[in-house]
């Protein structure tokens, strides 16, 4: 640890502020009176660094570099799939990669949290869909139980299960947390998201009308038009049978329903300007979750767009909070075969 870094860190306070003060923080970290935290608009990677012990989160100096010293944010390292089943012999860790829709198992930020996750000796896994040879998406209640199903059978032999989710992706592993925890009392160890979907009813509104370049589709237009929809979807290669589509338009898969479920270390990393999400409802159901869940941790980057992709210090900060907390939490007890 730098000694610029140990100073700094004895002058962070992090004052508890009113949402007209958080709106406009530019320097430092506040706190929301709902216990959320807000990193200001003009912070960076390397300023953050001091700020981290009153956040909850630890600091980890060569990790902190590593991450500062990415060039391209867009160009990932290539990944040796080899080299990562290599590592599923070692320590018995390993972490779902849930990304968001439309994006394939390779994106950017999958193929960062790989290559770090593996110099700590986690192990990573994600799904990948198809139709025909081309690579497709599926429904959210598709996704959720296909992670349902793998995290129960690395849970049974023995692993630490963590989970990292981007967007929908999100959103998908907060339900599969939940349907755990309700359906087989089974917790994961850790679940980290840069950025939810909390409403996926308007999440599907949003997306029909982005792709007809208009406004004029609402979800009354959607279950009037379930068949012509599921076409509309399958087009662009996302499956979703008509009963699925009736189930989000009714709400049942957003996230409000089952946020009190989700009983594993959560720590959620999403802009203030997310434009994809409603913030008013993210707010509400980290809120709700820190009730049931004393390892619920919700922050907030000031300025930041959906997935902190506008600023290169915002991704930094993103992913450096989610890295830090997914190896802390999975150090914490060591399994090995």
């Amino acid at each position: 640890m730098n000694i610029e870094c140990m100073k700094v860190r004895d002058k962070c306070e992090i004052e508890i502020m009113g949402d007209e003060r958080l709106g406009g923080l530019e320097d430092g970290v506040g706190r929301g009176r709902d216990g959320r935290l807000v990193i200001g608009k003009l912070m960076n990677l390397r300023e953050l660094g001091g700020w981290l012990p009153q956040m909850g989160i630890e600091y980890d100096g060569v990790l902190l570099d590593q991450i500062d010293g990415i060039k391209n944010i867009d160009e990932p390292p290539v990944m040796d799939d080899r080299l990562q089943s290599q590592n599923m012999a070692g320590a018995k860790k390993l972490v779902m990669l849930s990304q968001g829709l439309k994006a394939p198992k390779n994106c950017p930020s999958n193929n960062w949290i790989r290559h770090f996750l593996l110099g700590y000796n986690i192990s990573t896994l994600s799904f990948e869909y198809y139709k025909g040879n081309k690579e497709a998406d599926v429904s959210i209640q598709k996704r959720a139980g296909d992670l349902v199903d793998v995290v129960q059978k690395y849970k049974k032999r023995g692993y630490l299960v963590g989970g990292y989710g981007s967007s929908i992706g999100g959103t998908a592993l907060c339900l599969a947390a939940s349907r755990l925890w309700e359906e087989y009392k089974i917790r994961m160890d850790v679940l980290v998201n840069r950025t939810i979907i909390p409403l996926m009813d308007r999440a599907l509104v949003n997306e029909l009308n982005n792709k007809i370049k208009g406004n004029s589709i609402d979800i009354n237009f959607i279950k009037n038009n379930i068949d012509l929809v599921c076409d509309w979807l399958g087009r662009d290669n996302i499956g979703v049978s008509a009963k699925e589509l009736r189930e989000l338009c009714n709400g049942e898969y957003n996230v409000d329903k089952y946020i009190e479920n989700v009983k594993c270390p959560l720590l959620n990393v999403q802009g203030s300007e997310d434009k994809k999400a409603d913030m008013g409802s993210v707010r509400e159901i980290m809120s709700r979750n820190r009730v049931v869940n004393k390892d619920s941790l919700f922050i907030e980057i000031a300025g930041a767009d959906h997935g902190c992709r506008n600023n290169d210090d915002y991704y930094k900060m993103q992913l450096y909070l989610l890295l830090v907390y997914i190896k802390g939490k999975m150090s914490q007890k060591f399994v090995s075969f």
